[in-house]
């Protein structure tokens, strides 16, 4: 099995830094020079992105929320049809819904799979992430780093993946940790890539994965991360998959249809939502384990070993353990996270709070925020 990085780079000019390049008097955004060749254009996104933007509506209605189905035709025009919708998966129909869920279809195929973005908090949707997002790159004045069909993208793959993944984690409190990481990694620049610390090789991207040199995390997505059903390895964990009410396969943002995970291509992991999904993989599971060594994985998922038997004694499953991992390696690994070959997490959690206590309002909210969330051991959506 492929390792994670030693230690991998991330980009995060300060905000002071950043507000010199604007103006005293008028508000600019920092300029994102967009070549016409770009490696992710409009244009390759075509299948199930239709009108995301509109997916959820507003709901007083306790535990649940109306929801706007939206489908993309030839014109990728939106359809205005509000419904409420449910649970369900057949072959022709994948569908991961909760309480609060909205749908985008695709009617370019007779199949017509269907996405369905999902909250666990009925008072966060769609509509509070894209205020969010508006907010968090105004301060940061990256508004222009993404055309708006990568913004819709983006927004769904953080809905997506944080409900996927971290069940048990507050949606609106998961989608600001994620959207402080973008900030922290890549100014929100999908094409953003950086040469990488140690032999951790090229980060690319939103979230600055890394898909080859050392660290092999496409190889690592390709080979291990169950897409053809939501599932994991844990009594814990298993109950909390359960209890979120996602279900079905992981459907791709391009193409409408289960991701098709062995035949991603480098290219690929630039795109928002193959990004955001494989980073948000590898730091839950990486969490979820203790921080242990992904080689450890097999044996976690088979019972043949207990995280305790593989994590670190450092630190216990929470989102900040993940994101720690993330950056700066397995802390089961000599010099991973929390050892002391650790020179850069401690930095990483203080640039992605800068972005939180934005969204948040709350400038004494501090880096131990993050360690509050907790997640139950073993690892999720691991074959």
């Amino acid at each position: 099995m492929p390792a994670i990085r030693p230690q991998r780079s991330f980009f995060a000019a300060s905000l002071d830094t950043r507000r010199k390049k604007a103006t005293k008097h008028k508000h600019k955004s920092k300029a994102k020079a967009k070549s016409t060749s770009s490696r992710i254009s409009t244009r390759t996104v075509t299948s199930v992105q239709a009108a995301a933007s509109k997916a959820y509506d507003d709901s007083e209605a306790k535990g649940k929320c109306r929801s706007k189905q939206v489908s993309s035709s030839s014109t990728a025009s939106a359809a205005t049809t509000a419904k409420t919708t449910r649970a369900s998966s057949t072959s022709n129909n994948a569908k991961a819904t909760s309480t609060t869920s909205a749908t985008a279809t695709s009617t370019s195929t007779a199949a017509k799979p269907t996405l369905t973005l999902t909250s666990n908090d009925s008072k966060y949707g769609y509509k509070q992430l894209e205020a969010d997002y508006r907010k968090i790159t105004s301060w940061a004045y990256d508004e222009d780093a993404m055309s708006t069909a990568q913004v819709n993208e983006t927004l769904a793959a953080i809905l997506s993946a944080a409900a996927r993944y971290f069940p048990e984690v507050d949606t609106m409190a998961m989608a600001r940790i994620v959207l402080g990481d973008i900030r922290a990694e890549s100014d929100f620049d999908p094409e953003n890539v950086n040469g990488g610390r140690l032999d951790s090789g090229a980060s690319v991207g939103l979230l600055q994965v890394s898909p080859g040199g050392g660290s092999q995390e496409l190889a690592l997505f390709k080979s291990h991360a169950q897409v053809d059903k939501h599932s994991a390895s844990g009594d814990e964990v298993s109950l909390a998959v359960q209890a979120s009410g996602v279900q079905g396969s992981l459907i791709d943002w391009k193409t409408g249809k289960t991701m098709n995970v062995t035949a991603l291509t480098e290219e690929d992991v630039l795109r928002p939502w193959v990004n955001i999904h494989m980073a948000l993989w590898i730091q839950s599971n990486l969490a979820r384990s203790s921080s242990s060594d992904p080689y450890d994985w097999q044996a976690i998922a088979k019972g043949k070993k207990t995280v305790a038997d593989t994590g670190s004694r450092k630190v216990t499953p929470t989102v900040k353990t993940g994101l720690g991992s993330w950056v700066a390696g397995p802390g089961a690994d000599s010099d991973g996270y929390r050892t002391s070959g650790d020179d850069i997490s401690s930095d990483y959690f203080t640039n992605i709070m800068q972005g939180v206590r934005v969204l948040y309002g709350d400038k004494k909210m501090d880096t131990s925020w993050l360690g509050q969330w907790s997640l139950k051991p073993g690892l999720i959506d691991y074959h």
